[in-house]
């Protein structure tokens, strides 16, 4: 890791690339919290509080000509971890080329991954809590590789063939191919199918499958999905696939125009090893476990929100204490 210093001379490089002609525009957004583990299994953990920022964007576009354009976008975060004190950590989460032709367009380089970005853009609250599907780790938001995407009347597509490491460098050389398929029928209700097929060498593929279903408008949303993950067994046991099902249910409303209301359940059916790698956040591995997140909503000025909010896990194992997180939140975008 290497502190935010370490990557001027590369922005300072990138952005006149960036531009080639165009108007260079920058955007970006901050989310953190006031957090306390009021209820954790871990002793060590239980009672933490402190200050955390969960993440910073700083985004560069450029319409190089009514065909092109370009994006960069820095993504940093705070380190997880109660051992020692560490710097934010910067890395680059978009950097992708796009050729645009009415409704559809062409992308290539580190671009969304179609796994949960119609999800993301539904539920609208990414700065209380991930989609399941992120959430869960079943996928990364991003991925190294090329996409199409655009839409025909009330059908929409996304689909991408990358390498399967998110932003990360390829490892390996078999590919990782994701098709989102949409139908918007009704104004503001959206009904997508997706699926997934990673080939993982070692005959360790996973299949990742889910169905969505979500309404909004101006002052309420509301959202369900189910998703399930298949993971082959490697050479000693290929024909033998584990499963990972997840479903998740949400409800938003605003009313008084400044004033919020955010509920959502989900559930996990099996165990999942994966979310050992989620930050900040405890959840068990070795059982399957509920989820519960409750916040009210403040918007004193537009693009500035704040949010006291919780956030409970409770484990199927009856031996297991309940996690519970308090937070004050803070999102602002400029």
């Amino acid at each position: 890791p290497m502190g935010m210093k370490s990557y001027y001379p590369y922005l300072l490089m990138l952005l006149p690339t960036l531009a080639m002609g165009g108007e260079l525009k920058y955007s970006g957004l901050v989310f953190g919290d006031y957090y306390h583990f009021t209820s954790a299994e871990d002793s060590t953990i239980e009672n933490q509080n402190g200050f955390w920022i969960r993440r910073i964007y700083l985004t560069f576009d450029s319409d190089i000509s009514e065909e092109f354009s370009a994006r960069v976008r820095f993504e940093i975060n705070t380190p997880y971890g109660f051992n020692k004190p560490d710097y934010l950590v910067p890395y680059i989460k978009d950097a992708y080329l796009k050729y645009k032709v009415g409704a559809q367009s062409l992308m290539f380089g580190i671009i969304p991954s179609p796994t949960f970005e119609l999800m993301e853009e539904e539920w609208g609250k990414r700065y209380l809590e991930k989609t399941p599907d992120d959430l869960y780790r079943i996928g990364p938001s991003r991925e190294f590789g090329i996409g199409a995407k655009g839409r025909y009347k009330i059908f929409k597509y996304y689909a991408v063939v990358g390498n399967g490491e998110g932003e990360r460098s390829e490892y390996n050389r078999n590919k990782k191919g994701m098709l989102s398929l949409a139908v918007e029928g009704i104004k503001g209700l959206t009904f997508e199918v997706y699926g997934d097929w990673w080939d993982i060498p070692g005959e360790k593929d996973k299949r990742t499958g889910h169905v969505f279903l979500a309404y909004k408008n101006d002052n309420m949303g509301f959202g369900v999905s189910y998703t399930r993950q298949q993971t082959q067994g490697g050479y000693s046991n290929p024909e033998k696939w584990s499963n990972l099902r997840i479903a998740g249910i949400y409800f938003r409303a605003k009313f008084m125009e400044k004033f919020g209301l955010v509920l959502r359940y989900d559930r996990s059916f099996d165990k999942n090893r994966n979310v050992l790698n989620q930050s900040y956040i405890y959840f068990p591995s070795d059982t399957s476990f509920h989820f519960i997140l409750a916040s009210f909503e403040f918007s004193p000025v537009k693009n500035v929100f704040l949010s006291p909010n919780v956030e409970i896990v409770k484990s199927d194992d009856s031996n297991l204490k309940s996690t519970v997180i308090s937070r004050f939140t803070v999102f602002y975008k400029f």
